[in-house]
């Protein structure tokens, strides 16, 4: 039995990923809804009501307008935190309700 050349498995998900552009997509979205605690903490996604993504946008249903105030301070940092922890340029905008 011969051995196939082997490949670091992270070249096989580049290369898979690299042709299937949707499913990277997905993927990269469905990272920013689970960083989205670790990203801006626990006291944040207490008051965090809904997170939904929809063409390039993150709309963040907040119950907090003080939160929601702060956050819109600092909206050009967030989206590049959670575009570093989807590991791609995702997130375009963020809207906060």
């Amino acid at each position: 039995m011969e051995r196939r050349q082997s490949q670091p498995l992270g070249d096989l998900l580049e290369e898979f990923f690299g042709e299937n552009a949707q499913l990277k997509e997905k993927l990269m979205e469905s990272r920013v809804l689970n960083c989205w605690e670790r990203v801006l903490g626990s006291g944040v996604a207490q008051v965090t009501n809904k997170l939904t993504f929809r063409h390039g946008k993150l709309y963040v249903e907040l119950n907090s307008a003080i939160v929601r105030s702060e956050l819109l301070l600092s909206k050009k940092r967030i989206i590049s935190l959670l575009n570093a922890e989807a590991k791609g340029e995702i997130v375009k905008d963020l809207v906060l309700r």
